[in-house]
């Protein structure tokens, strides 16, 4: 169990420093942000997130798996899109 911890806190020292470099990053440009973290399944904890914050835009990475993949697994933004609340913007990596 101790073991256990010490992952779950090194995991979210971790995610806080991604979300302030995110957050630093972002007001550099002049884009207003608000960083949270959550445990739980990515797509539910977003969408979940998505309403409780109001957001008005979902700004969302999206890995080229290939279309069998997805189909037999899905994704995290292709649940967002079907599902969120609000606007969604799928960003790509020029691979």
């Amino acid at each position: 169990m101790d073991l256990f911890n010490s992952v779950q806190q090194q995991n979210k020292k971790v995610a806080l420093g991604l979300l302030e470099k995110a957050e630093r990053i972002c007001a550099s440009k002049g884009v207003i942000v608000e960083a949270i973290t959550e445990a739980g399944y990515p797509e539910e904890v977003i969408c979940d997130a998505v309403q409780k914050c109001g957001v008005n835009l979902l700004v969302i990475g999206d890995k080229e798996n290939g279309n069998i993949k997805r189909a037999l697994q899905g994704s995290v933004s292709s649940y967002c899109v079907q599902d969120a609340k609000c606007q969604v913007l799928l960003v790509r990596n020029k691979a």
